[in-house]
């Protein structure tokens, strides 16, 4: 447990500027910490302008405070997403505590692997690339002050740090990279309350397929193409220019989502689907291939490959045709995701361990 005394301070370092689900994951624990009586602020890093900081709309209702500086005392706490790696090495004396939100997108984030994503976008030809890489690697390295790889098998400190996890598949790449298991902790943010007390009455049924065109999209499209030479009537609504509101009312509507994207964690989109009573197909990548994170029946889940297009629109007419026959097989996905609200509070006083009674 990280423990935290009555003058703690626990800084939460936050993207500015972002209103992604891992932002509001962010935003939702300074927000337990506060109401749970401990000294707790957001850090908006990389601000150009620190004192006029406005928090994103999406996130006002949280009612967090934010700081523009960190006071570097061994008594305070710094949760660092996996993005912002750099901060560890920047602070010398403050604990840290480096949340994996996204193990996909800390690899991402590598000047190695972003290196080879430039080059690959920019259609550089193979045989050229060799002469470039090595001079872009520099150039990213010394531009992007934002973030720094952490040395799992080098730094000598790896095991000085605390962890957050928010799904098995975060865990198991930390425990395989040489962190202890008791430097890790669980800790998932829940989606929002309306969405977990959405009633199966209020869900009217439409025959809708809805879809996030950020992820998987070149195959997600392979499967729609297919589905309109199929079956026309069927409805694809891509979530896209919508607002949370729309958002929900579109879900409400949906008998089915699918998700052929990479899953780097549980993923807000696919368990608010799951709560608005949406039959769920996704794909077999990151931490959907596994039976913890996210919990879609294994008939439901697919591998992304183009001999699997055909079987996949045959899976989406079943659940759209059968929908009140399948929609009870995602039940335990539902209560999962239900009850991470209650295990989200009360890990936050597990993990943050008070040695002080609040006044």
């Amino acid at each position: 447990m990280i423990k935290i005394f009555e003058d703690s301070i626990i800084y939460v370092v936050c993207p500015h500027g972002n209103s992604s689900g891992g932002a509001e994951t962010l935003h939702q624990l300074v927000s337990e910490l506060r109401n749970d009586g401990y000294k707790a602020y957001i850090y908006y890093h990389l601000a150009k302008n620190k004192k006029n900081i406005e928090i994103p709309n999406k996130f006002k209702e949280y009612d967090v405070e934010y700081v523009i500086n960190i006071i570097d005392n061994d008594k305070n706490v710094m949760i660092i997403p996996e993005s912002y790696t750099e901060l560890i090495y920047k602070y010398k004396k403050i604990r840290k505590c480096i949340w994996f939100l996204s193990v996909d997108f800390y690899f991402y984030n590598l000047n190695k692997n972003l290196t080879c994503e430039i080059l690959k976008k920019r259609n550089i030809p193979i045989t050229v690339q060799p002469f470039i890489k090595p001079f872009l690697y520099l150039y990213l390295a010394l531009r992007r002050k934002s973030f720094r790889e952490l040395h799992f098998d080098k730094d000598k400190n790896i095991n000085s740090y605390f962890y957050l996890y928010n799904c098995q598949y975060a865990k198991d790449f930390l425990i395989n990279n040489g962190i202890k298991e008791a430097n890790t902790f669980y800790l998932c943010g829940p989606i929002r309350d309306d969405y977990i007390k959405t009633a199966r009455d209020e869900c009217v049924k439409e025959d809708i397929v809805v879809y996030n065109p950020a992820k998987g999209y070149q195959y997600t499209k392979k499967i729609i193409e297919k589905l309109s030479k199929v079956n026309s009537k069927i409805k694809v609504i891509a979530i896209k220019n919508m607002t949370p509101v729309d958002i929900k009312k579109l879900l409400k509507k949906a008998k089915v989502y699918i998700d052929f994207g990479f899953f780097p964690g549980p993923e807000r989109i696919p368990r608010e689907a799951v709560c608005c009573y949406c039959n769920i197909i996704t794909s077999t990548l990151g931490s959907a291939k596994n039976d913890i994170d996210v919990l879609v029946p294994r008939e439901f889940k697919f591998n992304v490959s183009d001999d699997n297009i055909q079987k996949i629109v045959e899976t989406i007419i079943l659940l759209i045709n059968k929908y009140d026959e399948n929609v009870y097989k995602f039940n335990e996905y539902r209560k999962k995701v239900s009850y991470q609200k209650h295990l989200f509070e009360n890990n936050v006083l597990e993990i943050f361990d008070r040695n002080f009674k609040i006044q």
